[in-house]
This record gives structure tokens, sequence and C-alpha cells, in this order.
């Protein structure tokens, strides 16, 4: 597996975000009970996830665990309960939306700091929790300002609406939305094959595997999903 770091953490991954997505979407049609339990799963997958990385003394699993447990952790968080909120009218208090990038600024400046500054975070369990739910958060934030912001002007579809966007947007929204996919494709994605090409570290690698995953999944997943279908990122 030390050979393979990043194609192992891609794997895993995908497989992470494909089981999650399929559980997240049988608990939505199966009503707010069935969400909230899924949640309190992977609140609990969450809490397993961690204790197994802080357990283990191999650094790639410290580091896979850390993935996984963050992956877990938005998923309860950012899904499970922003749908309640949105969907079956449950008050959680959590909202994901463009509205947050403010928020998600001021927090990738003081997790820099942290990081960067300072040797307070050294588990890589840990960072890679950060790194997972920070940059998912990141991401579907992206795909959420150029979905609904104002600023791209025309018609936008409701949130909880399924009508396909493409028969709803502007022309202008329909091509920044599409310009984005492409740029993830042919810009971000060589970017991230490079540095998985040329870094040393063992966690930077691991790392690189989980953001190549959530960029293919916003361009070739969640996109056209949008586009065609009319189902929310």
């Amino acid at each position: 597996m030390q050979d393979y770091l990043f194609l192992s953490s891609f794997v895993i991954m995908l497989i992470a975000f494909a089981l999650s997505y399929t559980l997240t979407a049988v608990a939505y049609r199966s009503g707010r009970g069935a969400t909230i339990l899924i949640g309190f799963i992977f609140l609990l997958m969450t809490a397993v996830f961690l204790l197994t990385g802080f357990a283990t003394r191999l650094v790639v699993w410290q580091n896979i665990c850390g993935l996984c447990a963050g992956v877990s952790f938005w998923i309860f968080f950012g899904e499970i309960l922003g749908t309640l909120q949105t969907q079956f009218k449950v008050t959680t208090g959590v909202r994901i939306g463009y509205t947050n990038i403010p928020l998600l600024i001021v927090l990738g400046v003081l997790i820099w700091l942290v990081m960067a500054k300072t040797e307070i975070i050294n588990n890589y369990t840990i960072l890679q929790f950060i790194n997972a739910v920070y940059f998912i958060w990141v991401f579907q934030v992206i795909l959420l300002f150029f979905y609904h912001s104002p600023l791209l002007g025309g018609e936008i579809v409701p949130e909880g609406e399924k009508k396909p966007a493409i028969k709803v947007w502007s022309k202008g929204r329909i091509t920044a939305v599409v310009l984005v996919a492409a740029i993830y494709i042919l810009a971000v994605i060589p970017m991230i094959i490079y540095l998985t090409m040329t870094t040393g570290s063992a966690g930077v690698k691991i790392a690189t595997g989980f953001w190549a995953v959530i960029i293919l999944w916003s361009a070739l997943l969640e996109i056209p999903k949008k586009l065609w279908s009319g189902r929310k990122p």
C-alpha cells in the first residue's frame, strides 16, 4: 500500500462517497425517522474512525481513518442535519449554502495559521479529519454559489425542487457551471496529479487521492445531475 498511496486513498474515498450517497438517498426517501437514524449511524462512525486512527501506529491508516471520519462527520453535519432542516422542517440550525463563504474564509485562515505557524495539531488523524470536513464543505458551497447566487442573474431552481436546471437557468449561469466543471477536470486534476508525483509526504499523497475524488465527484456527477435531473448537490 505504501507504493500506491494516491490510488489506495482514491479508491477508498470513492467507495466511502458512493456508500454515503446511497445510504443517505435511501434514508431521505424513507422519511424523517430513517434520516435521523442514519444521521446517528454516521456520527457513531465518525467516533469509531477517530478512535481507530488514534489507536493504530501505522501512519497510512492514521491518515485514512482521519479522512473516513471527516467524510462521516460531514454526512452527519452537512447532509443529514442540513436536509432535516430544509426538507423535513426539523430545526437543526444547520444550513449549508453560498452564504457560508465568509465563515469558510475565516475558518480557512484560522486553520492555516494554526497549521503553518504552530505545531498544536500534529496528529495525522486530526489533520486529515479537518482536511476532509473543510474541503467537502468548500466544494459544496462553490457549487451552491453557482446554483443559487443572484450575481449570475436569471431564474434559479428553488431549494427543494427537483426541476432540471437546464430548463430554468439563464445561458450565463449554465455556461458558468459548465466552465467550473471544465476547470476542475482540465486544470485542478492535473495540479493534483503533479503534486502527487512530486511530494514525498505520505499524508499529502493520501490527501490528494481524497481531493481527486471530490473534484471528479463534483464535475462528473453533481453538476450533470443538477443540470439534467435537478437534484441537489
